[in-house]
């Protein structure tokens, strides 16, 4: 098969449809109309990842299709999940927006960090939180490791977590779980921390409990060439593929419910005993 035949049948894929079936981006495919309110916005739509080259800086933003009188369908930008403000981290901690958040991570924002295994890594972050961009590079940074050197208000209190719900307890004979590792986990959380976790947490990729982040293709996860990283071959699709296995094994809600974990449909991110849950820990997609 040419190029040019490759490239006409992915156009007719994604802009005409095949078979009398819509294309692959149609409107309700990205989210309009969705039945519930998710991903940091009150009307129902879905998520859109974008990966830009605007300037010098790679950065990685998050948008939602909506729709106007004024200009129809059109995408619009809005706070990137997980995507902390790297200005949080910073030793100072006089700020406002600080403060808040140091009190979140008392009240337990980054208790699901502490999992003792990379899939089941979490956090249930506040989108005022969050940043508009996951930037490779520039002021906007995902430097948290960085950012947070010095910070010990932010170490004491990941340390009294760490200690209170006892989430070293399951990490392997030997090895611990200090707060430094947590903050290593929220990068990693963050598009580009997963994107770069060299580039972020070094060559190493320690996460703590002994656990090392997958490595990603210096700043993707599948090359031009059609390579995929580490990360996917090894951790990310092989679990992809046993989540969409059990559902398709499923007969009915009920089993879904016991094999995936649940409540259902609602996109909340409550994790089943099995933890059978996609990166991020939804267990609905």
């Amino acid at each position: 098969m040419t190029p040019e035949e490759i490239a006409s049948r992915l156009a007719t894929f994604f802009f005409e449809g095949i078979g009398g079936r819509v294309p692959a981006l149609w409107p309700a495919q990205l989210g309009l109309g969705a039945p519930l309110s998710t991903y940091y916005s009150p009307e129902p739509t879905g998520q859109i990842r974008l990966s830009m080259h605007a300037g010098s800086t790679w950065e990685l933003r998050q948008g939602q299709l909506g729709r106007s009188a004024e200009y129809g369908l059109g995408f619009d930008q809005t706070v990137a999940g997980n995507n902390l403000l790297p200005e949080l981290f910073e030793a100072d901690g006089a700020s406002p927006a600080q403060q808040a958040f140091l009190g979140e991570i008392w009240a337990g924002m980054f208790d699901g960090l502490g999992s003792p295994h990379p899939l089941a890594i979490t956090a249930n972050m506040n989108s005022i939180f969050l940043s508009g961009e996951s930037a490779l590079g520039g002021a906007g940074l995902n430097d948290y490791v960085a950012r947070a050197a010095g910070n010990d208000a932010l170490r004491e209190i990941l340390a009294e977590r760490i200690q209170s719900l006892d989430l070293a307890a399951n990490c392997p004979t030997g090895t611990t779980l200090p707060p430094d590792a947590m903050i290593r986990r929220a990068t990693v959380e963050s598009c580009a921390g997963c994107h770069a976790p060299a580039q972020f947490l070094g060559p190493e990729r320690k996460i703590g409990c002994g656990l090392t982040w997958p490595d990603s293709l210096g700043n993707v996860h599948i090359d031009e060439t059609g390579k995929r990283s580490p990360a996917l071959e090894q951790v990310f699709l092989p679990h992809r593929a046993e989540v969409l296995t059990t559902y398709l094994q499923a007969c009915d809600e009920e089993a879904i419910l016991a094999n995936v974990g649940g409540p259902f449909g609602t996109g909340a991110q409550t994790k089943s005993s099995n933890g059978r849950q996609t990166l991020g820990g939804s267990t609905t997609h």
